[in-house]
């Protein structure tokens, strides 16, 4: 006969080896372990992007920018290689987030195909990983892995791994694919000056500006009379501004887009960011036939 004593010890017995076995699992288990495929886990610590394979060649840069008037710092992405100019820094922080959070599917161990076989040759796509500390490693992504969105990848000289394909896809764009579309780049609430001229010199400048010794802040246009603004008419034509996007970039510009930028309609426009000193410069033109607009920015 089991006495209630002897229950209650061997329900504790129970107990505790069920802890026991749980605190093992939790440090030698598959679920337990580290499967990150790169060494490092914060996004902000990614300084330079440099993709390479298939004739690609792309190489990004982290910026941090001036902090905005809520007093938060923030940064953009700018590409350097094959060309100079803005990226598109939710496009790169989502690629950049994708290789910080890649996981091992599973190691491969046997049988081990050749990297040809694997798509992790010479011409693999790499993307190289450099953090303030220098460069951290590269990783190759490879071919399918014999699994629905499942690719072959490799860090550095290690052991070939599988994983899922959604970061090689962000990075196995074109060059064009990363730019930023923006003509602007700078939100409206950041604008502090806007000055627009034409091609007879005539200037409208409009500063947001402190009220007398208050700290009430307005628009008032300061050239060329001193007045105050209407604030909902300067705040919409400061939306057209910030919201333009291009269609296309011209890198190579042909006599066209010359012959528009010094024909007679022509519109400078100055833009002041909050915390800068330096503005900004875009110019506006259109074609002969007034059927295409282009624009020139300065950043």
């Amino acid at each position: 006969m089991i006495t209630t004593r002897t229950t209650t010890a061997l329900v504790a017995t129970t107990i505790l080896l069920a802890i026991y076995v749980i605190a093992v699992e939790r440090q030698s288990g598959p679920a337990w372990r580290d499967f990150s495929a790169i060494p490092l886990d914060d996004p902000a610590e990614v300084t330079v992007l440099k993709i390479a394979g298939a004739g690609t060649s792309i190489m990004l840069e982290r910026k941090e920018t001036t902090p905005g008037r809520d007093g938060k710092q923030a940064h953009l992405w700018r590409m350097t290689s094959p060309i100079n100019d803005r990226a598109d820094t939710e496009t790169v922080d989502e690629l950049v987030a994708k290789l910080v959070e890649l996981k091992k599917l599973e190691n491969i161990d046997d049988n081990v195909p050749s990297d040809e076989e694997m798509g992790l040759g010479e011409s693999a796509l790499r993307v190289t990983i450099e953090t303030d500390d220098g460069e951290l490693g590269t990783i190759a992504f490879g071919d399918n892995a014999g699994v629905v969105d499942a690719i072959y990848a490799r860090w550095e000289d290690g052991q070939p791994f599988a994983c899922w394909k959604d970061a090689r896809e962000l990075a196995a764009v074109p060059h064009e694919a990363l730019r930023d579309t923006r003509i602007l780049a700078i939100p409206v609430e950041e604008m502090r000056r806007l000055k627009i001229r034409d091609e007879t010199e005539a200037a409208l400048v409009v500063d947001w500006t402190k009220i007398d010794d208050t700290d009430r802040e307005t628009w008032m246009i300061t050239k060329p009379l001193s007045k105050p603004a209407d604030p909902k008419a300067v705040q919409e034509r400061l939306s057209v501004v910030a919201n333009m996007t291009a269609l296309g970039f011209i890198d190579n510009p042909n006599g066209d887009v010359a012959a528009a930028f010094a024909g007679p309609a022509v519109r400078n426009v100055s833009i002041r960011r909050h915390g800068e000193r330096g503005a900004v410069e875009l110019r506006l033109a259109r074609s002969a036939d007034g059927k295409s607009g282009f624009a020139k920015v300065s950043d």
